[in-house]
């Protein structure tokens, strides 16, 4: 006779097992659950993510300069070595507004992307933050009632800032394709951080 046996794991996925004659035992089934407690379709699996509330205080371990841009450049780089299939804008292409010959006080609050090269509000990296809009809590899968126009800041603020104009790259606008490789390079960079921290 066989007993079935239920572990939650730290990933919040649940593994059926089934004891053998001897101590070993054998994984017949892996059952993923979201943060809700419902099943995940086979279909619609993802990289568990963690609450981004959690994230809150994390700290970008790429550089050990204390400067936004550098820190922004640092995550840049990650992304692009754990892409290497992307086309990715080049870190040296990452600036403030006056490098921008071209630019223009409409194209962005915080940052924009223009011509392959990324150009950031020189008043967000001397104190970085970030509010949350529709187009980033749609494309993190925030619940847009508990983040609408949010203020992140600090290091998660850059991440979200560099990840999001990173993503502009080969995209149109905030359409499906950007909302996928942002919600793809923010997550990697969230995850990898956690785990080495």
């Amino acid at each position: 006779m066989y007993i079935v046996r239920i572990y939650l794991l730290r990933q919040k996925s649940m593994q059926v097992l089934l004891p053998s004659h001897g101590h070993d035992q054998i994984v017949i089934m892996v059952l993923p659950f979201d943060r809700e407690g419902k099943y995940v379709k086979k279909n619609s699996r993802r990289e568990i993510r963690p609450d981004l509330l959690s994230c809150i205080d994390i700290k970008i371990p790429y550089t050990s300069s204390r400067s936004s841009l550098a820190k922004m450049k640092g995550v840049a780089k990650r992304v692009k070595e754990l892409n290497q299939n992307e086309n990715i804008v080049e870190i040296d292409d990452i600036g403030i507004f006056s490098d921008d010959p071209d630019f223009d006080s409409n194209y962005g609050r915080y940052a924009y992307y223009q011509k392959g090269q990324i150009f950031c509000n020189p008043e967000t990296l001397r104190d970085p933050r970030v509010r949350i809009n529709f187009a980033n809590a749609l494309a993190l899968n925030l619940p847009w009632k508990d983040w609408k126009y949010r203020i992140v800041t600090d290091d998660l603020a850059l991440i979200i800032l560099v990840c999001h104009e990173l993503a502009h790259h080969g995209t149109l606008n905030h359409a499906k394709e950007w909302k996928i490789k942002f919600s793809k390079f923010f997550w990697q960079i969230i995850n990898e951080i956690r785990r080495l921290q």
